[in-house]
Formats: structure tokens, sequence, C-alpha cells
């Protein structure tokens, strides 16, 4: 059922059907809340409708629970360029990462 929830999330947001999309991911977590990969996606979408403070939120607790993937890393870049923070104590490679975010450059 995960599997055809992930899924469902999956096609929906290809589709453009954003709102649909997040609430398949919202249940998936409420089942499953360690599954790093729909704390991503959620904040892709997130991201997409102009929430980069909820983004942010679920692009954390992608990498808390464990988010291998550099992508995830670029994702709360994103977000916190959005959110127009100054991020200050991160490791200098990621600080030029959210600098070239917030520049527009590419990440």
């Amino acid at each position: 059922e995960e599997s055809a929830l992930h899924g469902s999330a999956m096609a929906s947001y290809y589709a453009g059907r954003l709102e649909e999309s997040a609430r398949y991911l919202f249940s998936l977590l409420a089942r499953r809340p360690g599954k790093f990969e729909a704390w991503n996606d959620l904040g892709v979408i997130q991201l997409e409708n102009g929430q980069p403070v909820q983004a942010t939120i679920s692009f954390e607790k992608a990498l808390e629970l464990g988010d291998p993937r550099s992508g995830t890393k670029c994702n709360l870049a994103t977000a916190l360029a959005e959110e127009g923070l100054v991020v200050r104590g991160l490791p200098p490679a990621t600080r030029a990462v959210v600098g070239a975010v917030a520049v527009g450059g590419a990440a």
C-alpha cells in the first residue's frame, strides 16, 4: 500500500496536480513517518507551491532520517535561499550552494 501511495503521489505530481500529490504524501507519511523519500518529495511540492518554510522543514526531516542523496541537500539549499536566509556555520561548500541559488546560479 505504501508503494501505491507513493506511486499515486508521483503520478499526480507529474500530471501537475500538486495538492493531490501532497495529500497522497501526507497519507503515506502518516503511515510511515520514516520514509525520507516521501519527505523530500513533499518538500519539492511545497517549494513549487511557494511554501519555502514548510519545504525547509520537509527537506531537513528527510536529511535527519538519513537521506543520502545530494539532491535533497540541494533542495534544502534552494528552500533556504527562497526564504532569504543567510546561513552561517555551514561548511563552505554548502554556503556556496546556498549563495549560488540565492543569486539565481546553478547549484
